[in-house]
């Protein structure tokens, strides 16, 4: 039987091939926890309607302690990127 080449890590794989939300969990921990492991761009910010209600999805990113420009990766950015929304 051939020997298998690995020529990159299950983790690259890994953030080549999935993205992550905490959709509808309006608690800071989630959130940044998931940025840490894959990275703004790869979370995008959703809010769980009609499960949760939107004016509260809208006002948590607010009062986040993330960087701005982080902030901006996750909402909007992921989502227009990872859908190819921008013009």
């Amino acid at each position: 039987m051939a020997e298998l080449s690995h020529k990159r890590s299950i983790s690259e794989y890994f953030l080549d091939h999935f993205v992550i939300t905490t959709s509808g969990y309006f608690t800071e921990p989630p959130l940044p926890c998931a940025m840490d492991v894959l990275g703004p761009e790869r979370i995008p910010y959703s809010v769980d309607y009609p499960y949760r209600p939107n004016a509260s999805g809208a006002r948590f990113p607010e009062g986040l302690n993330i960087a701005p420009d982080d902030l901006l990766k996750v909402a909007p950015g992921s989502a227009e990127r990872l859908l190819s929304l921008r013009a």
